[in-house]
């Protein structure tokens, strides 16, 4: 999160996601709780990954 533009898989892709969640990140939680952040988050869970999709997807 140090630039000023990036996206929902730029930060999936962070090895310290997790950490800054867990440290209450002001900035990274008013990111992921926008609408489209929570709406593509809820596909990552429901909808299945194609079969042609980068493993990476998969993971997410």
């Amino acid at each position: 999160m140090d630039k000023d533009n990036f996206t929902l898989e730029e930060l999936l892709d962070e090895d310290e996601i997790i950490q800054e969640c867990k440290a209450l990140n002001s900035r990274l939680i008013n990111f992921l709780r926008g609408r489209a952040q929570v709406e593509q988050l809820l596909r990552y869970i429901v909808e299945e990954a194609p079969e042609d999709a980068e493993k990476k997807r998969t993971f997410k």
